[in-house]
């Protein structure tokens, strides 16, 4: 019978997986049909052949459905996520006997805010297109982009935008719940927050290195490896999740007595093997279940590690 923590951990998972859902709706690499991704295509479609780019009335009609696909869409998404974030707090705070206070109000907000967030960067894109139009001397390449060069009306920037929200928006969500649930019950100094990355061949460095690390509820993760020292740079910050772009680690309400059980020693262990596979450039790939999942080809240093570590056999 799994324990409150093993229970928290996977909740954890289960949010990674979600969140990575989330991702593939709107749409990134080996997800083409994503919404948003769509949405781009059919605006560079209508732009396409255009005498000139010269039309500017019709140019502002198809940037303009363009904003107001993505913005109903976006509004959609993010409300998914605040109710990943909020649902899996609320569970845990079940596994400890904390009720769960009311914070729907307060996630609308949040929600608002990334929607917002996304919108500020679609508008900065739109408004550049737009200026080029204007002045007369836009042609297709440089809005749609050629052979040669990247066109201005590109997805990726608004795609990496929406992909930090909406990790934003889970672990804000998350957080918001936790925080006003513990206090209401007086608990606060009886929890930490546990890091839970999905541990797969496509983890980052950063988030290998933070799995399973524990940091109070106002205190920073310790966090190193790539992309951190890039990402740092761009407004990701070491207090929560996410780390970087594309991130899928998140936070677990674990109990301060737990922070460093076997649970959590098996997590590092997890980690440091997949950093051993890929060092070995191991070629088969994560069979990702839990956060203790590993390659099978690095079997003989999970048996190692076990036999290392006190108490785990």
């Amino acid at each position: 019978m799994t324990d409150a923590h093993e229970q928290a951990v996977a909740l954890g998972n289960r949010t990674a997986d979600e969140l990575y859902a989330l991702f593939a709706a709107m749409g990134m690499s080996g997800f083409p049909d994503g919404w948003l991704l769509r949405s781009y295509r059919n605006a560079r479609r209508a732009l396409m052949g255009m005498q000139g780019m010269d039309s500017i009335r019709d140019v502002n009609d198809i940037l303009g459905n363009l904003r107001d696909t993505i913005e109903a869409q976006s509004e959609g998404l993010f409300d998914d996520a605040a109710g990943i974030g909020a649902g899996q707090a609320e569970e845990e705070l079940a596994l400890y006997g904390i009720s769960p206070q009311p914070t729907s109000g307060f996630l609308s907000a949040l929600v608002a805010a990334a929607v917002s967030a996304l919108m500020a960067a679609l508008d900065q894109q739109l408004a550049g297109v737009r200026a080029l139009v204007i002045s007369g001397v836009a042609d297709e390449a440089m809005i749609l982009g050629d052979d040669t060069v990247g066109g201005l009306l590109t997805p990726g920037p608004v795609l990496s935008m929406g992909a930090k929200w909406l990790a934003t928006t889970v672990d804000n969500s998350w957080s918001l719940t936790v925080s006003k649930s513990l206090d209401v019950a007086g608990a606060r100094s009886e929890f930490v927050r546990q890091a839970v990355a999905a541990i797969d061949e496509r983890t980052t460095q950063c988030c290998l290195k933070v799995h399973g690390q524990v940091a109070g509820m106002d205190q920073d993760f310790n966090l190193e490896g790539d992309p951190w020292p890039s990402a740092r740079k761009y407004g990701y910050t070491a207090r929560k999740p996410p780390f970087h772009w594309w991130c899928r680690t998140s936070s677990v309400l674990v109990r301060a007595s737990a922070a460093d059980d076997q649970l959590t020693q098996n997590m590092v262990l997890a980690a440091q093997v997949e950093t051993n596979a890929r060092d070995k450039r191991a070629t088969d790939k994560v069979q990702w279940t839990s956060a203790t999942s590993f390659r099978k080809s690095q079997i003989g240093d999970v048996i190692r590690g076990l036999k290392n570590t006190p108490g785990a056999l």
